[in-house]
């Protein structure tokens, strides 16, 4: 079976999260098997170590990782070649942080409202991914940490990642554009497809035109406040698993 692995964002532990999102519901439609760690912390003040900080002591979220994906398959019968990741926020910054030190794991990765903590690094194998991200986002910018963004803290802006993985993935060819807007949520979505062949691995930016750190759902969802609009305009839990599905990852020996 394939396997799902799904990252909270900070504030919103893996149940929250999982109730908000609907990944329980589509593991049990879709056929998958559901994964969903908790990252450090106490109560709802829960995150993982994407590398957002430059501190030795933080848990190394990325060896707990493949060591789980180890056991869950040794406990199992799972399909090695469909391991995929998605995250919201710090747990889509950890999800680009799995791609790039898990060479030959991942088969696909989903991320929303995260980018990673620092440029992809050199080596990072082409790997199929499905940015999200709302152009006014008050959290995780488009363009990177603003005056609100604590000091300690860094991550990437929406456009030079995206351009870092259209270079991985072999990303040249001019891209599809579709345009999703269903009226009253005041967003709408505009999806650029960089498609395999001819790249190298698949390459999909979602781009909510006026929407927040928020996730798109096609009804409307009570969130945190001050997180800026939500998108009604799809329904992402569904388009991300349609994405991940179709990926799979060559083993080598």
């Amino acid at each position: 079976m394939p396997l799902l692995l799904g990252f909270h964002p900070f504030l919103q532990p893996n149940r929250s999260w999982e109730r908000y999102v609907g990944l329980k519901a589509a593991a049990d439609r879709f056929g998958f098997v559901l994964a969903m760690p908790q990252g450090e912390g106490w109560g709802m003040f829960r995150s993982f170590n994407a590398g957002l900080r430059d501190d030795a002591n933080d848990p190394d979220d990325v060896l707990f990782t493949a060591s789980m994906i180890n056991d869950l398959s040794s406990r199992i019968a799972l399909d090695r070649t469909r391991v995929y990741s998605i995250g919201m926020s710090n747990g889509g910054m950890l999800t680009h942080a799995l791609a790039q030190q898990l060479p030959g794991v991942l088969a696909g990765i989903v991320t929303v409202s995260g980018t990673p903590a620092r440029p992809l690094a050199a080596g990072t194998v082409p790997t199929p991914v499905m940015m999200v991200h709302g152009t006014k986002d008050p959290i995780t910018p488009w363009t990177g940490p603003s005056s609100r963004t604590p000091k300690f803290i860094h991550f990437q802006d929406v456009n030079s990642t995206l351009a870092q993985w259209r270079t991985i993935n072999g990303s040249a060819n001019e891209p599809i554009t579709t345009i999703y807007d269903r009226p009253g949520d005041r967003t709408h979505i505009v999806r650029h497809d960089w498609p395999a062949p001819p790249a190298l691995a698949e390459t999909v930016m979602i781009q909510i035109e006026e929407g927040g750190h928020r996730w798109p759902a096609l009804n409307k969802q009570i969130y945190f406040p001050r997180t800026g609009n939500q998108s009604r305009d799809l329904d992402m839990t569904t388009l991300a698993w349609e994405f991940l599905i179709r990926q799979k990852r060559q083993l080598t020996a």
